[in-house]
């Protein structure tokens, strides 16, 4: 799923298999979990995800749980 802003992709939510799949593909020394991700990125990322779930396209507010 591709979550939007303006018509523009922002973020992507997959599926766990989907995921997993690119996990075993990747560089292990590029992956980070949440709870070793550094304050300060975290909290940008948080913003970001905040950002754009607060509302869609129709200007209708929503949250993400």
């Amino acid at each position: 799923m591709t979550i939007t802003q303006k018509n523009k992709p922002r973020l992507v939510l997959l599926n766990i298999e989907d995921y997993q799949r690119l996990m075993k593909q990747s560089d292990r020394r590029t992956v980070g979990i949440i709870e070793t991700m550094p304050e300060e990125l975290f909290a940008e990322f948080e913003n970001a995800v905040e950002a754009y779930a607060g509302e869609d396209d129709a200007g209708r507010s929503w949250t993400m749980s």
